[in-house]
């Protein structure tokens, strides 16, 4: 059961590695779209003389950059700080533009957080991207219209339902892999801890049969010479005869 133990913890190790590069390489995808969208809502509203314009398209330009950086120690950690600066980028441009199309953008969270994260992910972002739409109906500054919001509540969930969709069968056939790989390494030892076990009953057997030998060579010497003595005392009583 210790090189169960010991070579069950290698092949996760392995397959973690293996995990966050698979992870790694989607978040580059994902982060250079990112980028992309923030350069050009940075050109598109050409605005240098207001902060409110630059800035925030620069700020998730670094962000995502940062997640990259983060990613190269934790993967994890850098896929959750690039979704949250989709979220949060998002958020910002709808709010300071009050564009009502920009609600509809949120399902990049969702499918990202599906991408990265795992279905689960998908679903907790799908519930702050609802709760943004929302404060953004309420809010004054925005007054998002409720059909609009209502229609991007509705693209968010049905994102979240396709990412678990898409994401949920292969999570789930991982899991039986790795499931039938540590039921087959079990068996594969206990096997090995019965030829063992074969094996010291081989030798113990080898070596009665030795002994049985042995006691027989001694049995036949005893029997020879006692047929020896026979003769002698056959001898011996003739000649006194």
């Amino acid at each position: 059961m210790e090189a169960i133990t010991a070579v069950s913890r290698g092949h996760t190790e392995h397959v973690q590695t293996s995990a966050d590069q698979l992870r790694s390489d989607s978040q580059y995808l994902i982060a250079a779209g990112a980028m992309a969208l923030s350069i050009g809502w940075f050109v598109l509203l050409d605005e240098s003389s207001q902060a409110s314009t630059w800035l925030p398209p620069l700020a998730i330009l670094a962000s995502c950059a940062l997640s990259l950086v983060v990613a190269r120690r934790r993967s994890v950690a850098g896929a959750a700080l690039l979704v949250i600066s989709i979220l949060v980028g998002n958020a910002v441009f709808l709010w300071s533009h009050g564009d009502p199309p920009a609600a509809f953008f949120f399902v990049a969270t969702v499918c990202a957080a599906g991408a990265l994260l795992g279905p689960v992910a998908a679903i907790g972002f799908g519930i702050a991207c609802t709760a943004a739409i929302a404060v953004a109906v309420v809010d004054p500054s925005v007054a998002l219209l409720p059909g609009t919001a209502v229609a991007a509540v509705v693209l968010v969930w049905f994102g979240v339902i396709l990412t678990w969709a898409s994401t949920y069968p292969v999570y789930t056939a991982l899991s039986w892999a790795w499931t039938s790989y540590l039921d087959a390494l079990r068996r594969i030892e206990e096997v090995r801890d019965r030829q063992g076990e074969l094996n010291q009953a081989l030798a113990s057997l080898n070596e009665t049969c030795y002994r049985l030998e042995v006691v027989n060579q001694e049995l036949a010497r005893a029997r020879a010479a006692a047929e020896e003595g026979r003769q002698l005392k056959t001898e011996f009583a003739a000649n006194i005869s």
